[in-house]
């Protein structure tokens, strides 16, 4: 599975959440994916259950995505990021025929602000 965003920032939320500063590679790339014209589907906040960003949870939101993915019904889910559940996140299915029609429009090298990376140390809100 391959997972994206709708927008930038949002994608470098979810990767500062899911990695330690120092475990960051050096050579990211920022990528704008188009995907038009391709069946997709939707999982909303208001299907999930109440507490669904509950670390308790995780199992069961993962099992939702394994499931969308062995059973191959589109290429593309649609769901609400856990980080900020107002955006949202976009999975890929690899294995679905239609994955084959997203392109790369733009690729850049992308650094992520050093701030970022030591938020805990003197910063302000």
């Amino acid at each position: 599975m391959v997972y994206c965003s709708l927008n930038l920032s949002l994608a470098a939320l979810e990767v500062l959440v899911h990695m330690r500063a120092e475990d960051l590679p050096a050579d990211y790339v920022a990528q704008i994916l188009s995907a038009e014209d391709l069946k997709q589907e939707s999982i909303t906040a208001a299907e999930l259950p109440f507490d669904w960003r509950h670390p308790r949870r995780r199992s069961h939101l993962a099992g939702m995505g394994d499931t969308w993915l062995v059973e191959r019904r589109c290429a593309i889910l649609t769901v609400p990021s856990i980080v900020i559940p107002e955006e949202t996140n976009v999975l890929v299915n690899p294995q679905h025929p239609d994955s084959q029609r997203i392109t790369a429009r733009i690729a850049r090298s992308f650094q992520f602000d050093a701030r970022l990376l030591h938020a805990g140390a003197g910063s302000r809100i």
